[in-house]
């Protein structure tokens, strides 16, 4: 419980300190210039089924956010019952993630200079996949030392991957997206990403119920690594740098 106030607590001065933002915003449009929400929502989901970069990024973002709420459903679980992780340990593993994400946030242009802005993006998002399929593998007669280190090991490589995929994938979609359809791409895109999440959830719980914790867990990340074949069959594939505004 105390760890859990400490968190609620964190949140709180998130908000403190966003409520000391004082950049000057533009004045929000007179209410006879402002469109029905129907007409924007339909305006969202036109632009990005109307783009093959959009609708790519929508496919692997929702494949990746409903296998990963499977993974999510039963990870802990896993951790703690099958394999007899306590706090202490699973907050080493979780920290691990952590370095992940900070290495990932550091990591996109020598990536896009190496390999090109969309083969960093699949490359990514395919790292995510993998180094969760690490997790279940850890089970039976594994030490406890090698199980923390593999562990740790795979929390960091998911970190590192998912930043260096959303970092790609985010610049692409404000590339090809005008400044005044950039909030209802974001909207459009981030519903079709979080419809996604419960989804996985209720699927992860029933399959862990039914054939166990560990199969689930494999079939999870199996699940996140194909969601790179929306990229693939896309012409995300083939970018080298950023993409051209869009007409």
């Amino acid at each position: 419980p105390i760890a859990v106030a400490v968190d609620a607590i964190s949140f709180l001065i998130s908000a403190l300190f966003l409520g000391l933002i004082r950049t000057p915003e533009p004045a929000p449009k007179p209410p006879d210039e402002q469109q029905n929400i129907f007409v924007q929502v339909g305006e969202g989901l036109g632009l990005v089924s109307g783009s093959a970069l959009l609708r790519a990024i929508a496919g692997g973002m929702s494949t990746l956010h409903l296998f990963n709420g499977v993974l999510e459903a039963v990870f802990v679980l896993y951790l703690t019952r099958e394999l007899g992780i306590g706090p202490g340990l699973l907050g080493l593993i979780f920290a691990s993630g952590s370095v992940g994400f900070l290495v990932g946030a550091l990591s996109p242009g020598w990536v896009t200079r190496q390999f090109g802005l969309g083969s960093g993006i699949i490359g990514g998002l395919f790292l995510v996949g993998l180094s969760d399929l690490l997790i279940p593998l850890v089970g039976g007669s594994v030490v406890m030392m090698v199980r923390i280190l593999v562990l740790m090991a795979a929390q960091f490589f998911f970190g590192l991957g998912l930043t260096i995929f959303n970092i790609g994938q985010v610049s692409v979609r404000q590339a090809v997206t005008p400044d005044h359809l950039q909030g209802r791409m974001n909207a459009t895109l981030s519903f079709i990403a979080a419809g996604s999440v419960p989804l996985g959830g209720l699927l992860g719980g029933g399959l862990g119920e039914m054939i166990g914790l560990r199969t689930t867990l494999v079939l999870a990340a199996m699940g996140e690594m194909l969601a790179v074949l929306w990229l693939i069959l896309s012409p995300i594939r083939s970018l080298r740098e950023q993409p051209a505004l869009m007409e």
